[in-house]
């Protein structure tokens, strides 16, 4: 029977489902016999020998080994930054999503007892060609061919969720604030179709902000404490100095309790911990945080910048025609008073609802996976319970949108300071943000010089929405193709270029010469992506650390 794996591969946790091709669907636990795995890695070594912890474990282990720990790199996917070297090698955030997507690989095959080839994987709407190629490596570093990697959007997934679960009629906004992003899908629902109509992220306001604004805080009530303590003056100046140049171990151990502290205050009205941060008996305190003093510190430094980002949403809404009627909080943030406090003040007349937020993005993903497959819910139970029916969706055709606009390089005529006309070298976008997919466009250029033999086709993306020329300093260039002509063309010979953006995001271009008749097509390759070897090397580090584990 076909099979597919469906993954919230979130910064913080990871869930996953298997979905079947009679309908069915469900959670794997891991070795504990969790849902949830936290996203955490641990390069470990006994008696010469290294050893690899993943989730739980990987957490529990870092107070000791910090420097051997890894967590929350999602941000950088996409960059080939070296997050650490351990014992001479580099894991990069490909590296070590390649690590966990294995885990979760090795936890669903076990499970059903057989090989699975196909993988759906949830991202930020924020990311880019260059991120989304990324997660793409960690797949192929994880065992699955390329072909077999599908991407979706994690608000998109959560939208397929809420409306499974509510089968909802007109607006819906699906806010996911997650541990490193937060996205936002905007849809209209009807009884057949989700139709995305826009989307939005934010990659500077998540989770990891709020862990922060707990550790600054901790501090801050620390210092407080010494400064009011009867500790003389030189003793207060070595413990405030301690406090600010913590040892990794001691840092460690400070964003754990601060992470914990933090999910305690969503509901209880105070929370405390033990806290050792210099050497001494003074270097050790019982740190009391009350919610008030949080959310405090919360409004100071976080809560305006998720203001705007709601009043942007909100704008964006208007310029659509759109009032939205229901708001769906998912992401394990969200379970914040004070976030969802803030939604209710931006859109006091919208029907506001949380629920399930650590799994509702993976419950999506396992729908739009159940499509993919061609599932035809034969082995789905047909009491037709909520539950039933949120595994097996609404049933509503799901069109989602472009989250970037993709364009070409080309020469632009343009007026210069003077007032003359000049040529100058521009992107001109071909599909724009927010378009529907798979979207579609084609666009007629010219040879710029007599004698070309051929055009190099640049290929530009941009978050900027509906702007038809823009400068090359506004976007990134993705990749680059050539169209050699069989002979050399005159100036203003006709080039058409037609690109087209798929479901699993991957962009195709193709470029054709309409005088001498050649043509190229193919399916953009972003040209940071891993190369052949770098991606040889890398399952190499990834399946050692699974042998080794097996060993």
């Amino acid at each position: 029977m076909k099979k597919m794996i469906a993954m919230d591969a979130g910064s913080t946790n990871c869930t996953l489902k298997i979905v079947y091709e009679n309908g069915a669907s469900e959670f794997i636990e891991n070795e504990l016999g969790k849902k949830i795995t936290p996203v955490n890695i641990l390069i470990g070594k006994k008696d010469g020998e290294e050893h690899t912890l993943i989730g739980e474990h990987a957490k529990d282990q870092s107070v000791i080994f910090p420097d051997r720990h890894f967590t929350n790199w999602k941000r950088e996917m996409g960059s080939k930054k070296t997050i650490r070297i351990v014992d001479g090698k580099e894991y990069t955030p490909e590296i070590l999503s390649g690590i966990m997507f294995k885990q979760k690989k090795k936890e669903a095959e076990e499970y059903c007892g057989s090989e699975i080839k196909e993988i759906l994987i949830t991202v930020p709407v924020t990311y880019n060609a260059m991120q989304k190629e990324a997660v793409k490596d960690a797949g192929v570093l994880a065992g699955f061919e390329r072909d077999n990697i599908h991407i979706r959007l994690e608000s998109d997934a959560a939208v397929k969720s809420a409306d499974a679960h509510n089968n909802f009629r007109g607006s819906v906004c699906c806010l996911d604030c997650g541990g490193s992003t937060t996205d936002a899908t905007v849809c209209n629902v009807t009884e057949s179709e989700i139709r995305v109509q826009f989307i939005k992220g934010d990659q500077n306001f998540a989770g990891k902000e709020f862990d922060n604004c707990m550790v600054n805080l901790v501090k801050n009530i620390i210092t407080e404490n010494i400064k009011a303590s009867k500790a003389s003056d030189s003793q207060k100046k070595e413990l405030i100095h301690s406090l600010n140049s913590l040892t990794p171990y001691a840092a460690q151990e400070l964003k754990l309790n601060a992470e914990k502290a933090k999910e305690d205050l969503t509901k209880l009205q105070k929370t405390a911990f033990p806290f050792c941060f210099a050497k001494g008996e003074k270097g050790t305190t019982n740190v009391q945080v009350t919610k008030e003093q949080y959310e405090k510190a919360c409004e100071e430094e976080l809560l305006p910048h998720f203001r705007q980002f709601l009043k942007e949403l909100k704008d964006e809404a208007k310029e659509n025609g759109m009032e939205i009627n229901y708001m769906v909080l998912t992401g394990g943030s969200s379970n914040m008073p004070c976030i969802q406090k803030e939604v209710e003040k931006a859109f006091p007349d919208s029907d506001i609802r949380v629920k399930n937020p650590e799994f509702s993005i993976c419950e999506g993903a396992a729908l739009m996976a159940l499509e993919l497959i061609g599932a035809d819910n034969s082995g789905r139970n047909q009491s037709d319970t909520e539950q039933d029916r949120a595994e097996s969706g609404s049933g509503k055709k799901f069109i989602s949108a472009c989250n970037a606009a993709y364009g070409v390089r080309a020469y632009v005529d343009c007026e210069d300071e003077s007032g003359n006309i000049v040529e100058r070298k521009k992107v001109c976008n071909l599909l724009y943000r927010n378009s529907p997919l798979p979207a579609s466009f084609e666009r007629q250029f010219w040879t710029h010089e007599d004698g070309q033999k051929c055009v190099v086709v640049s290929v530009y993306e941009s978050n900027l929405m509906n702007e038809s020329v823009l400068e090359l300093s506004q976007c990134t260039c993705i990749a680059q193709a050539t169209l050699e002509f069989k002979d050399k063309l005159p100036k203003g010979s006709e080039i058409t270029i037609k690109m087209c953006l798929d479901e699993d995001y991957v962009l195709h271009t193709e470029a054709f010469e309409k005088t001498g008749g050649t043509s190229i097509e193919t399916s953009v390759t972003v040209t940071n992506g891993m190369n052949n070897e770098e991606l040889d090397n890398g399952k190499k580090v990834v399946e050692d650390i699974f042998d080794r584990n097996a060993g």
